[in-house]
């Protein structure tokens, strides 16, 4: 019984570590991927959305004075 249990764990240990093993290309793939998404975002010198709600939020409060008397 003893002998089985100690062959089922050295079954399951080989199983995890095929699990555990890294796919070398698909993590350097992913790497590279992810460079690429760090390139464009340091490219980004100008936030246009950013920009637009600013001057939108100045228009409004620029008006606020002549829709709610204070």
């Amino acid at each position: 019984m003893l002998d089985e249990e100690i062959e089922d764990d050295e079954t399951d240990d080989s199983e995890l570590d095929k699990a555990n093993q890294i796919d070398r290309k698909a993590l350097v793939g992913e790497i590279e991927i992810i460079k690429g998404f760090i390139a464009s975002a340091l490219k980004i010198k100008h936030d246009s959305k950013s920009d637009a709600l600013l001057k939108a939020l100045e228009s409004s409060f620029a008006q606020l004075p002549l829709i709610v008397k204070l």
